[in-house]
């Protein structure tokens, strides 16, 4: 019987290729048509499908002007919701819950204040949560990759050529949510 995953952001430049890299598995598509992460919590969808995996690939990205509470709604709360549901309603059996961080949780960005404060918010509620969740039947992963070649960095990044393309951040994801045995995190550089 296939896996089943659930994918957050599955229209975003990473979703959609996380989407093709699980093609094997049963995918559960989650875009922003379905819900507004910055405004409603993933749970009340994500609680009637039972997955296997659940990979968070929605994000907001801004530069400081940005609203503050939708951009942590979207990067950390939407996160949190979904660990807090497993906390408070354990699993039976294993599920792996996948996020995606930035290289920006290491520093603040004078320009992006906000984005990079909620990645080190997530980073930091990953490990807090990975103690809670060590006995249980929940697996945290966290995914830091550096740039990405995707429509978030229209107006930010000239040049591209250094940038990491999204197919290979679906692919390295798929690899470390096949693999991963306990919660930890990587860097994709």
């Amino acid at each position: 019987m296939k896996k089943h995953v659930v994918i957050l952001g599955a229209n975003g430049g990473i979703g959609s290729e996380i989407v093709k890299s699980f093609s094997d598995y049963n995918i559960t598509k989650i875009t922003k048509n379905e819900i507004d992460l910055s405004i409603n919590s993933p749970v009340s969808i994500i609680k009637n499908l039972n997955p296997d995996v659940i990979i968070n690939a929605a994000g907001m990205f801004g530069k400081n002007y940005v609203d503050y509470d939708k951009l942590f709604n979207v990067n950390v709360k939407s996160n949190w919701d979904i660990i807090k549901y497993y906390m408070d309603n354990p699993s039976n059996k294993i599920v792996k819950i996948m996020m995606i961080g930035s290289s920006a949780y290491t520093q603040g960005r004078k320009n992006y204040i906000l984005y990079a404060a909620s990645k080190s918010a997530l980073h930091n509620m990953f490990e807090g949560s990975s103690e809670l969740l060590a006995k249980s039947n929940i697996i945290l992963g966290l995914i830091h990759p550096t740039r990405v070649d995707t429509k978030m960095l229209d107006g930010v990044v000239n040049d591209r050529s250094s940038c990491l393309s999204p197919k290979y951040i679906a692919e390295q994801i798929k690899i470390f949510t096949e693999t991963i045995k306990k919660s930890e995190y990587i860097n994709l550089n």
